[in-house]
């Protein structure tokens, strides 16, 4: 997999005119990146974080509890944390996970000015989305507790017209929707990453091109994402 792509500090970030023309995705590790959304010229932003020991225990005790779980709810900041127990447990030791994903709905509530979210939390032993794709919203916020993360295309390393029917029925490596493996980037687990969809305003032809990593028998991933409850807010 390649590298990343450009990190900044959120602290003291300039302008990203002079960076580039087209959409590009942004890194920093600190969780004010985020914000650097509302940007024209990114389609990814990326709060790069290692989780602790206490959140990826938490994260193998939901997996090994219920390796078939697959929820969605709409939660608040006020009541994240008591509908996430209700969904996966309220035992001591999923305290940390719990509190870190009411973190990302308080953030994400936060960013974008609404009073909700739709939250899905998900446990997968295969690939839930395996060809190269965009999003059909305005933007959606992902992170990975367990396992592989997201694997993601440069916008200047594509060629759009080969997505979805236009691959013909070709592998993405075959398609020509881009030119060599290494052009292939993933997200590190415990990544927050926030990607741009169609939806974005004026954001047409631009949404972040991602697939979900593969998984093989022997392995599992614990995927959570956010997403806006009704319609897109005002400010997008």
């Amino acid at each position: 997999m390649g590298t990343r792509q450009v990190n900044i500090s959120s602290n003291s970030a300039e302008s990203l005119k002079h960076i580039a023309a087209g959409p590009i995705s942004i890194f920093g590790e600190d969780p004010t990146i985020l914000s650097e959304i509302y940007k024209d010229n990114v389609n990814m932003s990326v709060w790069c974080r290692d989780l602790n020991h206490e959140i990826l225990q938490a994260a193998n005790h939901v997996i090994d509890k219920d390796p078939q779980l697959r929820t969605s709810i709409k939660v608040s900041p006020k009541n994240a944390i008591r509908l996430i127990e209700q969904k996966i447990d309220n035992a001591k030791i999923t305290a940390p996970l719990v509190y870190d994903i009411f973190h990302l709905v308080k953030k994400f509530c936060e960013l974008f000015k609404v009073n909700d979210t739709n939250l899905k939390l998900t446990v997968l032993h295969e690939s839930m989305c395996p060809r190269f794709h965009v999003d059909m919203l305005p933007c959606r916020l992902i992170t990975t507790y367990k396992g592989k993360a997201t694997e993601w295309l440069q916008h200047d390393c594509i060629d759009r017209s080969k997505l979805g029917i236009g691959n013909q029925g070709k592998p993405d490596d075959e398609s020509g929707l881009f030119k060599s493996v290494n052009d292939v980037k993933r997200l590190a687990k415990g990544d927050v990453a926030i990607m741009k969809g169609e939806n974005w305003i004026d954001n047409e032809g631009r949404g972040l091109v991602h697939r979900s990593p593969y998984i093989d028998n022997e392995n599992s991933r614990l995927l959570v994402s956010l997403d806006f409850a009704s319609s897109k807010p005002e400010i997008i």
